[in-house]
């Protein structure tokens, strides 16, 4: 719990960062060396983040090989948290990628989601761009499953991938 509340509070500085360079980047009062030292903050918050993201993968995965060290009768199969694919977010939605029932914007975090389509695959590793191996799983997920999603990430060209913990 305590590195839940860690992770959230990491997760808000960085939004808080980000919109106060947003609102940086649309005066137009500033010389090119200013906003290339606005471009290089964003680009180091942004890194900072895939880091937290990183981070809490690899402890989520130590956590999981943990529980299954506690229980030598559990299966990979019984992994609970991971990434799975969401789809490609296009002007007019989602169009038939979505993996979760989210509507047509990007899922709110800390909310649960069923899984609406067949056989979708859970993955330890948080996604590292456009070309991550989507063939690398630890879980199936069915359609109905109840997941709360913890986190999102766009990887580029609007994919998006979710962070998730299945719910009993």
């Amino acid at each position: 719990e305590d590195l839940d509340a860690q992770n959230k509070a990491n997760r808000d500085l960085t939004e808080y960062y980000k919109k106060r360079i947003a609102l940086l980047q649309d005066r137009d009062c500033f010389t090119t060396v200013e906003q290339q030292q606005i471009a290089d903050i964003n680009a180091e918050i942004v890194s900072k983040e895939r880091d937290y993201v990183t981070m809490d993968t690899k402890i989520r995965k130590l956590a999981n090989t943990a529980q299954q060290i506690r229980d030598p009768f559990s299966t990979v199969n019984e992994l609970r948290s991971g990434w799975i694919y969401l789809g490609q977010l296009h002007d007019n939605g989602w169009g038939t990628s979505n993996t979760i029932d989210m509507g047509d914007s990007i899922p709110t975090t800390k909310k649960n989601y069923t899984i609406v389509k067949p056989k979708v695959k859970l993955h330890t590793d948080n996604p590292k761009g456009i070309l991550f191996n989507h063939e690398k799983y630890v879980r199936i997920l069915e359609e109905g499953t109840t997941v709360k999603l913890l986190y999102t990430a766009n990887i580029g060209n609007n994919k998006f991938w979710a962070e998730v913990e299945v719910v009993d």
